[in-house]
């Protein structure tokens, strides 16, 4: 499938639509391999942030790094990790979760989350653990609700 980015701008009142991006697959990383994701109405950007980060930080994922709308966390793994995630989340495993806040039109924004880990140096992205990384951005939409 290939994906097709527009912006539309309106100049002089007049719509003028740009093609801003072009890419193959469902979403971030590979192509096939789609990130999880969820659309959170009626919350603020301020409130789906502090969610995000709420949630991360109680599952043991510490932030790395932050740009506007975008959130690294990683995560060593361990015994604790391994039971909840499975056997690929084990000791000496080094796990980074991308979170990714887009507004996708006024008062919905989609939160997506794609997870890759450490293996040999390199970071390949996994879908192992989706079902558990899933009930993560779900416990986010909860949450940016409530704040």
């Amino acid at each position: 499938m290939i994906a097709i980015r527009v912006l539309v701008v309106l100049s002089m009142g007049l719509p003028l639509v740009l093609l801003t991006g072009c890419e193959t697959g469902t979403g971030v990383g590979p192509p096939g391999k789609s990130p999880v994701s969820t659309k959170i109405e009626f919350a603020s950007r301020y409130h789906i942030e502090k969610a995000i980060m709420t949630v991360f930080l109680a599952e043991g994922f510490q932030p790395i790094g932050q740009l506007p709308g975008r959130t690294l966390f990683e995560r060593a793994g361990d015994s604790t990790m391994q039971a909840i995630y499975g056997d690929w989340f084990g000791e000496g495993t080094l796990v980074r979760a991308e979170v990714v806040l887009t507004e996708v039109e006024f008062g919905t924004h989609l939160v997506t989350c794609d997870v890759s880990m450490q293996e040999g140096g390199a970071w390949i992205p996994v879908s192992n653990g989706r079902a558990r990384f899933s009930t993560l951005v779900k416990r986010v939409k909860k949450l940016a609700v409530v704040l």
